[in-house]
């Protein structure tokens, strides 16, 4: 439960900036089906709330995320300098 704080509070800080965000779930392998679905019911309401008004895409396959991530935004920091979000 920690872990979901502190990545909520990162969440909160990046979406309050306008930061556009990917949200990666690990380890679904080794965790139990409850607890996998409680984190994304709390990640689904959280991206959903009014401060937020994301709508979550939920990526299945290679493909998916390959495109995705091609199509996550450049932001131009200063001249020479770029960071990818």
């Amino acid at each position: 439960m920690l872990q979901l704080t502190i990545s909520r509070e990162h969440l909160g800080i990046a979406l309050a900036n306008n930061v556009p965000v990917m949200v990666v779930i690990t380890k679904i392998d080794i965790c139990p089906p409850h607890i996998l679905e409680q984190t994304v019911t709390q990640l689904g309401k959280i991206l959903k709330s009014p401060g937020a008004r994301k709508i979550p895409v939920f990526i299945k396959t290679r493909e998916e995320c390959v495109t995705t991530a091609v199509r996550f935004v450049v932001v131009s920091v200063s001249a020479g300098s770029s960071i990818w979000y």
